[in-house]
């Protein structure tokens, strides 16, 4: 053999090696992406049920997409999934890397739902932050997510995310 040959052997070799690196930090980040959108989208069902759940007595009169006021008055509901003895925690760690956003339309999509609307248009977009991005219709500001004015990427009424659930809720008895 000669040197000539040892030489192009062992550069196909280093070729063969980097793509093999490659392909493997290529899957690694490829896991940790969804792990996370499969953690998200397990916090909006929790919500979307929770919501559900407050739907769901003879004592509801018009659908709410406000988040519960016990065992404390949760000012929204990514508040209410951070809290142990609400929701029981985000799921996607540490709590600042995660956002759940709720929006509520009126069943034509003509604007926000207010007081007495029956049914109501719910969107549960979760947003949450990887390897320095921001997956969804979110902003980060350094220290947390902030949800973005809803239509920035579409709807006016809505924040947008890959890990998202719409559906129509009236009360049910």
């Amino acid at each position: 053999m000669t040197a000539m040959e040892v030489l192009i052997g062992v550069f196909i070799l280093v070729i063969g090696l980097a793509g093999f690196f490659r392909a493997i930090v290529s899957q690694t980040v490829l896991n940790e992406h969804s792990r996370n959108f499969t953690l998200a989208m397990n916090d909006s069902r929790r919500v979307l049920e929770r919501i559900r759940q407050q739907n769901t007595s003879d004592a509801c009169v018009t659908p709410s997409a406000l988040p519960p006021q016990l065992p404390v008055a949760y000012l929204s509901w990514d508040a209410w999934l951070a809290d142990l003895n609400g929701g029981g925690g985000k799921s996607i760690r540490p709590d600042s890397n995660e956002l759940i956003a709720v929006t509520c339309q009126k069943a034509d999509n003509s604007g926000f739902c207010g007081a007495g609307d029956d049914p109501i248009h719910l969107t549960i977009a979760v947003c949450w932050r990887h390897r320095s991005r921001t997956i969804g219709d979110c902003t980060w500001n350094g220290n947390l997510l902030i949800e973005n004015n809803p239509g920035a990427s579409g709807d006016p009424n809505v924040v947008n995310s890959p890990a998202q659930l719409q559906t129509v809720m009236s009360c049910r008895r």
